[in-house]
């Protein structure tokens, strides 16, 4: 991989259109947890960052597909999310949207944070907007399917107040085709394969240190 030089001077650090650096991979690898101390550690070298989460992008009242459930790129509205990433781009967005994982319910968010780079994270919804040239550089996550497993059954059940018994049969029967049908394909497009969270870190900040010298 080529190497990155830091450097702090930046000219003009609000001109142009905002890059988008995106975090993706398959379910329960870390994507958010890695996603904010990313952004924490940009902080503390002064680049202001905005978190954008595609899953605040599920389609309001989604029937879930036959063999993917919700595992599938068609679960996102990627017309709502294209639109609230260009908007953020150009610096012109006044809210964002939301997603409630219990409730399934569907809301905005007013943005009013300062912000020169974007991390966008998430497994459904990169792979469009790859495809569209909306995203600068992306980085794969990835962590044995044994642990994901885990972790997935652990956050479900902790965070939005699911079965385990469904868990189970939900990764079972549609993460993994989902995975394997959407998200592994994007494993060659990315910058960085992280399998290490501390040392990717490391790597994804002065990929992103050059990135905003450009």
């Amino acid at each position: 991989m080529a190497s990155f030089q830091e450097d702090s001077k930046r000219p003009d650090r609000f001109s142009g259109r905002i890059p988008v650096v995106c975090i993706g991979g398959p379910s329960a690898v870390g994507k958010t947890s890695f996603t904010r101390q990313l952004a924490e550690a940009l902080s503390a070298i002064d680049i202001q960052v905005l978190v954008i989460c595609c899953d605040d992008y599920y389609r309001k009242n989604w029937r879930p597909h036959s063999r993917f459930g919700f595992d599938t790129m068609d679960a996102i509205d990627i017309d709502a999310l294209r639109s609230d990433l260009e908007r953020v781009k150009q610096r012109s967005a006044a809210s964002l949207r939301t997603y409630d994982m219990r409730t399934r319910a569907v809301a905005r968010k007013a943005l009013n944070q300062s912000y020169e780079l974007v991390l966008l994270e998430g497994a459904y919804g990169p792979q469009d907007l790859l495809e569209a040239g909306l995203i600068n550089v992306f980085f794969y996550l990835d962590l044995p399917l044994w642990l994901r497993l885990v972790r997935r059954l652990r956050r479900d059940v902790q965070d939005r107040g699911r079965n385990p018994l469904q868990i189970i049969q939900q990764m079972l029967m549609h993460m993994i085709p989902g995975e394997r049908a959407f998200i592994r394909p994007l494993r060659s497009a990315s910058l960085l394969v992280i399998t290490d969270l501390n040392q990717g870190k490391v790597s994804a900040i002065k990929v992103i240190q050059s990135l905003m010298t450009q």
